[in-house]
């Protein structure tokens, strides 16, 4: 699977739905992202911290 982000690239994103350590989920182009502080329903920005094999992890700004 090609990844469409990059570590450092802002993006924004719509959270579809919220993990149990309390993480937003959200999807660019069917890729996993992790957003931390996020809440389910809710548009934001977030800065890509680190990209996995198959999802990658955010922080909210």
């Amino acid at each position: 699977m090609d990844v469409p982000i990059k570590i450092g690239e802002i993006v924004e994103l719509e959270i579809t739905a919220q993990n149990p350590n309390g993480e937003g989920i959200s999807k660019k182009e069917d890729f996993i992202i992790f957003v931390k502080n996020a809440k389910k329903g809710e548009m934001c920005k977030a800065r890509i911290t680190d990209i996995k094999r198959t999802f990658a992890i955010a922080e909210k700004l």
